[in-house]
C-alpha cells in the first residue's frame, strides 16, 4: 500500500508511506550505481597504483558521473509519487482553454498543476480560510469547490479534468456515480475526464 500524497509529507512519512515494490525498485538502482561507481574507483586505486595518473583521473570521474547517474535515474523512479508534472502534457492537451482541473486536495500537492498547465486549478474539499491571500482579501475564493459543487459541475457535460487519489474512486462514486478510466495516472494519483 503507498499512502495518499497528503499522507506523504514530512522525510518520515515518505519514507514509511511507500510500499516495499517502489522502495525495491529505488533499491536496484541503487545498487546498481553505488556498485559500479565503486568498481570504477577501485579500477582508479589500481591506476594509480601504477603510476597512471590519467586512468586514475578518469575512472573517478566515471564514477561520480555514475552516481550522478544514479540520482537521476532514483529521482525520475520516485517523481510521479510527488509531482504530476508527467500527466500535466495529457491533460493540458485534452481540456479546452480555461476549462479547469478539479483537485482533490490541498494547493501544496496540486502546486505542479500550476506551474506545467495553464488551466486553473480548483481546489475540492479544502478550507478557504486556511489560505492568507482569500482569508485576508477574498483572492482566489472562487477557486474553492464542495463536493456538492464539485457532483454539480462534474455533472454539467463542461471540460474539465479531475484529479483524486487512486484509493478515493470508490467514494467519489458515491457522489458522482459511475466514474470513466482513468485516462492518466502518476504515482498514487488519477487523472479522470467527464463523459461528454
Amino acid at each position: 500500500h503507498v499512502a495518499a500524497v497528503a499522507e506523504r509529507a514530512t522525510a518520515w512519512t515518505t519514507v514509511t508511506g511507500l510500499d516495499g515494490a517502489v522502495w525495491q525498485s529505488f533499491a536496484r538502482i541503487g545498487v546498481a550505481s553505488l556498485g559500479l561507481s565503486l568498481a570504477a574507483l577501485a579500477a582508479a586505486y589500481f591506476f594509480s597504483l601504477r603510476g597512471r595518473s590519467a586512468l586514475a583521473f578518469g575512472a573517478v570521474v566515471l564514477a561520480a558521473a555514475n552516481l550522478s547517474f544514479g540520482a537521476i535515474a532514483g529521482y525520475a523512479r520516485m517523481a510521479p509519487y510527488f509531482s504530476l508534472a508527467e500527466v500535466a502534457p495529457l491533460v493540458q492537451r485534452a481540456l479546452e482553454p480555461g476549462a479547469p482541473i478539479v483537485f482533490d486536495g490541498g494547493i501544496d500537492t496540486a502546486s505542479s498543476l500550476l506551474f506545467y498547465t495553464d488551466h486553473p486549478v480548483m481546489l475540492l474539499g479544502q478550507n478557504p480560510e486556511q489560505d492568507f491571500m482569500t482569508r485576508q482579501f477574498g483572492i482566489g475564493r472562487d477557486r474553492y469547490l464542495t463536493s456538492e459543487q464539485f457532483a454539480e459541475t462534474w455533472r454539467s457535460g463542461k471540460s474539465l479534468a479531475f484529479v483524486t487519489e487512486r484509493s478515493r474512486l470508490a467514494e467519489w462514486e458515491q457522489v458522482l456515480g459511475p466514474l470513466p478510466a482513468p485516462v492518466a495516472e502518476s504515482g498514487t494519483q488519477v487523472v479522470l475526464l467527464p463523459e461528454r
